[in-house]
């Protein structure tokens, strides 16, 4: 519970996920991301309830065992590559009935989410009422947005209509949102259908423990970080 309400996490998962088969099965230290995720949020001292929410069989089952299913699997609608997961998280809201509460958003391809991050993570949104959501973000080096550039008629043009020459020391600080935790009102998601607010506190986190599953050259680097990673 924060700010005297209830605290409900989401785990959005489903099957034929695009870019690495079967991602969110995949094994780190003897459990599988989702029940690792789960496992988490059913430990954390702040978070009152865990859902999980799928298209798949084998994955609702694993939910079950827990005893964190949502009341239904997924429909097909909410599934397909293109669905969006704040739609997903609309939908566990309205048939769970979560009115008044925040909601957790905890994505299992995140591997190096740990409890004590988690629990900064909630502790600075829980201190800082003024922010009605809150994201974590991972400093971006390279390529820095000013730098973009996008082919148009065979011509380079910046794509932030910025100068692209500019010294690296000299560009500003831009930061982009890694998955590991966003945390907002039930109502700011319904009304305005995002995480974000006009009010949206930062909660910056180191590359390596920003690491999405997206790709097979994430796969490999999660092999060589996890060698140090201490829940």
């Amino acid at each position: 519970m924060i700010r005297k309400k209830k605290l409900i996490a989401i785990i959005p998962v489903r099957k034929n996920s695009v870019g690495i088969k079967n991602k969110n099965l995949i094994q780190f230290k003897n459990k599988s991301l989702l029940e690792r995720t789960i496992i988490l949020s059913k430990k954390n001292k702040f978070i009152d309830q865990t859902i999980v929410s799928t298209n798949c069989p084998k994955m609702y089952k694993i939910s079950t065992s827990y005893k964190c299913e949502s009341k239904i699997i997924r429909p097909n609608y909410l599934s397909g590559k293109y669905a969006l997961t704040i739609d997903v998280i609309k939908h566990e809201i309205k048939i769970n009935k979560l009115e008044d509460v925040f909601i957790l958003l905890l994505q299992v391809t995140s591997p190096f989410r740990s409890q004590l991050l988690t629990n900064k993570f909630i502790n600075k949104f829980n201190k800082n009422k003024k922010y009605l959501s809150s994201v974590s973000v991972t400093k971006v080096e390279h390529p820095h947005p000013f730098k973009i550039q996008l082919i148009k008629n065979n011509n380079l043009v910046s794509m932030l209509n910025k100068e692209s020459m500019v010294p690296r020391q000299k560009l500003p600080d831009v930061y982009a949102p890694n998955g590991l935790f966003y945390i907002t009102h039930s109502d700011n998601i319904l009304r305005n259908n995002s995480f974000f607010s006009k009010l949206t506190l930062p909660f910056v986190v180191n590359k390596e423990m920003s690491l999405n599953l997206d790709s097979n050259s994430d796969l490999i680097l999660m092999n060589a970080y996890k060698k140090n990673f201490k829940d």
